[in-house]
């Protein structure tokens, strides 16, 4: 009875709802017009699979699985990469994506006795103070704050890895630790592609569970982020593979 209320939930709230609402339009106008139906289908379809466990499996679990942690060097310092931040009614606090990537950049730089840097702007648009700013507050619970570097200025990827180079020159640091989520550490990888140091990355968090079960085949929020998060990752590793032409 469990199982038929959850199917029955999956497909009668968003975002399982547009999936039901796309293929009751197509059957609706299939005798009408039946190229508008297919298209609907399609449409279903789609929204399907950007909403359940099989999207995971083709735009999630690959750029995951890219890297798997090995210690190839002891690192200069390690960096890690903001993750989005929260403005709430008593202040601004980590985004869940950055306090992963926090806890785990600590770790690795409390392990080695190496600075820890932490790289992060505001989003244009937007009134909030810089990540970084955030993430040295959150840090300095954990570990010495004369220990912490901080990058302020970076607005993307891109740029995390330009003035995280920038801050590595300064210092004379050679070899990095990178840490970020898992599926942002193939287009991190990329940002550092033209510089001199060496790098490596570090996965500090994943975007759904592995362990992966009928009911993940519904669909569902936490699969519809995720996918959209690993989307958003290829679409700015083909930006950057155009920047190269």
């Amino acid at each position: 009875m469990i199982a038929i209320v959850k199917v029955l939930e999956a497909f009668v709230l968003p975002p399982g709802l547009f999936v039901t609402i796309m293929v009751a339009l197509g059957f609706k106008v299939y005798k009408l017009k039946k190229s508008l139906a297919m298209v609907l289908f399609f449409t279903g379809v789609l929204f399907y699979v950007l909403s359940s466990a099989v999207g995971i499996l083709i735009f999630v679990q690959p750029l995951e699985k890219e890297f798997s942690w090995v210690e190839p060097f002891e690192p200069d310092a390690v960096v890690v990469f903001g993750g989005g931040v929260i403005k709430t009614p008593s202040g601004y606090q980590l985004g869940p994506n950055s306090v992963f990537r926090m806890l785990t950049g600590i770790n690795l730089a409390t392990k080695y006795q190496v600075p820890l840097i932490v790289s992060g702007g505001y989003i244009p648009g937007t009134k909030k103070i810089p990540e970084a700013v955030v993430m040295k507050d959150f840090a300095k619970n954990y570990m010495p704050e004369q220990m912490i570097v901080v990058e302020p200025a970076a607005q993307n990827t891109r740029q995390n890895a330009k003035y995280t180079e920038q801050i590595a020159e300064k210092y004379g640091f050679k070899r990095l630790y990178l840490v970020t989520s898992a599926v942002h550490l193939k287009r991190s990888i990329l940002s550092f592609k033209k510089t001199t140091l060496e790098i490596a990355p570090y996965p500090a968090n994943y975007l759904y569970d592995y362990s992966i079960g009928w009911i993940d085949l519904l669909p569902n929020k936490d699969a519809l982020n995720a996918n959209l998060s690993a989307i958003h990752e290829l679409v700015g590793m083909i930006y950057y593979k155009l920047l190269e032409l």
